[in-house]
């Protein structure tokens, strides 16, 4: 049986690996452990802006955010 069954994960589950007097221990990871993960990559890689006041950040986000296609839009109505 593939230990992955044994421990109770799945393809793409986080889990944080310790080594301790020759023995391995992986514990599993929550969801919010992921994505704080995930963005600090994220800003390790330099895929982050700065914003030097709110509404430039606003103005920011409300340029690149992705608009309700017509077909969300009468789902909501």
């Amino acid at each position: 049986m593939p230990i992955r069954k044994i421990a109770g994960l799945d393809v793409g589950d986080f889990v944080e690996a310790n080594v301790e007097h020759g023995k391995i221990t992986l514990t599993p990871q929550s969801f919010v452990d992921k994505r704080i993960a995930a963005g600090m990559a994220d800003y390790k890689a330099g895929r982050y802006h700065e914003f030097d006041s709110m509404e430039k950040a606003i103005a920011f986000l409300a340029k690149h955010s992705r608009k309700p296609s017509r077909s969300n839009k009468r789902r909501r109505e």
